[in-house]
This record gives C-alpha cells, structure tokens and sequence, in this order.
C-alpha cells in the first residue's frame, strides 16, 4: 500500500493506493461519512485477493474532524449541501486515479459505501470514464435530471430494505429515472437489513443502522458476481 497525495483547491486529500500486478480494472472505494477506515482497507484486501487494483478515496481530506457524529454530519453537509463541490471533487478523484501510471489502460470502477455509496452512483451518472458502479447501503439523494455521461455504464444498488435512511419514494422515483434511461442497473432490497448492514461494527438498531451478516455475504457476493462482467 502506498499514500497519494492529491491538492484540490486548498484542500490535501491522502489516498490510499494499493494496486494488484497484470490488474485490467482499478475500483475506486468512496467510504463512509467516518472517512478511511480498517473496514474499507479490508474490502480493499479482498478485492486485491479477487485481481483488482484498488484506490481508497479520501473524500473529505487531511484535517477535516470525523471523530463525532456531530462532525461527520458537518462533514457531510459540506458536500450535500454544495452539489457543484461535490460533483468537481468526484471528477477530480477519478482524474487523479487515472493519471497514475500504474492505472494506465485499466477499466474504471466505482463502489462505496454509505455516503460514499452517493458518491458511487453520481460518479456513474456524471463521469464518461466509469464503466460501472456499485453502491452499498448508499443515500438516494441523486438528482432525476441526470444524463449519464457514459450511456453505458453498469449500476449495481444494494439497499437495506429496513434503512429508514432511503425513503421508499426516493427508491421508486430514481428506478423509474434509471428505466427511462434505459440504463444497465440493478436494485437489489435485502430483507431485515437496515442502513449500514455491511458494517461489523454497526450496532444502532433503534437508530435503523445495524450489521447484517447474510445480507452483508449475500451482497458481497453480488458485487463479486457484478465486477466479474467486466471480465466476459
């Protein structure tokens, strides 16, 4: 593993490169609203073990506090709140990707988890060098007036079906985007899984976020199945 650094504005933003020799696909990892993790470095492990190379994506970047729920709701409103920022920062972690040498004639992928399963799915609409996208437990919150800027890119959305993070209507409206589309897309619901079900540490049930093993397995077996067709 080695450390990217990356300027944006006057922001540093500190990636995490850990990539796979005679690799064909480069998958981008947003994490969650609590930044780079152990959780996202293992999923890194695992999609090394399964051929791919992998960048782990600092979204927020250096100095930006993610210690407290207080903070990482801050953290994120920055990005919410300020669509234009979001979308620029998207652009420019992918760009960044795939300007290092190592990443020279790879397949693009995205995945993220949470509020970095957002940042999956906008990537998928908003960037011509993503192939395909796959969003865990992520924030329906993508504007319907989307074109994708590669009509075929691929999305795979795995939700809980219990996350009360993910309005049933919002569900509904962007499939029906999606369809009018004519995108290539998957939504899968996992039963009794609430927001966060891959998380081993997630344990807030009264909050609706909460680890599901079988959902979490099933589901990685999904993305498995998913980036293998980039493959075919």
């Amino acid at each position: 593993m080695s450390i990217l650094i990356q300027q944006q504005q006057s922001m540093s933003h500190q990636h995490e490169w850990l990539p796979v020799t005679g690799s064909d696909t480069l998958v981008l990892i947003y994490p969650t609203w609590a930044g780079i993790a152990d959780f996202e470095r293992q999923i890194a492990t695992r999609l090394n073990q399964q051929g791919f190379s992998v960048m782990l994506v600092d979204i927020f970047g250096q100095g930006v506090a993610l210690n407290s729920m207080e903070e990482r709701r801050a953290a994120m409103a920055t990005y919410l709140n300020n669509r234009p920022l979001l979308n620029q920062s998207l652009q420019a972690f992918a760009d960044f990707a795939l300007e290092q040498p190592a990443a020279k004639d790879k397949r693009l992928m995205v995945t993220g988890y949470c509020f970095g399963g957002l940042c999956a799915m906008l990537s998928a609409l908003l960037l011509p060098t993503i192939e395909a996208a796959a969003s865990f437990h992520g924030l329906f919150k993508v504007p319907l007036d989307l074109t994708p800027a590669n009509p075929a890119v691929r999305l795979l959305i795995l939700n809980g079906y219990r996350d009360p993070m993910v309005p049933e209507h919002e569900v509904l409206a962007f499939q029906r985007r999606l369809d009018t589309l004519d995108l290539d897309w998957v939504i899968m619901h996992f039963g009794k899984a609430m927001h966060s079900f891959t998380l081993p540490a997630a344990n807030a049930p009264d909050h609706g976020s909460c680890y599901e093993p079988k959902a979490a397995a099933r589901a990685w077996q999904a993305l498995l199945a998913f980036l293998a067709e980039s493959r075919d």
